[in-house]
This record gives C-alpha cells, structure tokens and sequence, in this order.
C-alpha cells in the first residue's frame, strides 16, 4: 500500500518510488504473475475488479477516469485482443 496518502486521482498512474511498499507490490506481482502470467485479458481484469466484462470494457472507454487512464498505459493489443502488463496493473493497483 502507499505509505503517504498524498496522491492526487490524476496521479494515480504515476506514484512516486518513495510511496509504495515494494514487500506488498512485490507479493502482487508474484500472485498476478503466477496466477495470470504476464500478461492479463480483459475477462481476468474483470474479475480482478469484480466488474463484469462489460462493465469493466465500458469503464476503459471512459478516458476521464483516473483509473482508466493508468490502466490504458499497462495495456497491449495483441491482434483485435487487448491484454494488460501484470507488472504495470500490481503497481496501479498498489496506487
């Protein structure tokens, strides 16, 4: 978790080093890497957010959001699928 609650919605995807617990983030990466591998579909991400897919496709489309814009910068197309860097989804999740 993050040590100083100081963090602006806008700087959700760009917390400091300073800031986050590296023993948590690094227990997340290792339960997201191994659960999901490195890279995360949009049904698994989903279901990390308890969100349906829908809700969680509709949620992404809406750019004014903080979140979506933190999770748009972990994301990677992959032909017509979109996929999310397990790494980068642990540290927004820690923010």
């Amino acid at each position: 978790m993050i040590k100083n609650n100081s963090v602006n919605n806008k700087d959700l995807g760009k917390v400091k080093p300073s800031d986050i617990d590296y023993e948590q983030l690094k227990k997340l990466e290792f339960f997201l890497m191994n659960k999901y591998g490195a890279l995360i579909s949009m049904n698994d991400m989903a279901q990390i957010f308890h969100k349906s897919y829908d809700g969680f496709r509709i949620s992404m489309v809406n750019a004014e959001s903080p979140s979506a814009i933190a999770l748009g910068q972990a994301r990677k197309k992959i032909g017509r699928r979109v996929y999310f860097r397990s790494l980068d989804v642990a540290k927004i999740i820690m923010a």
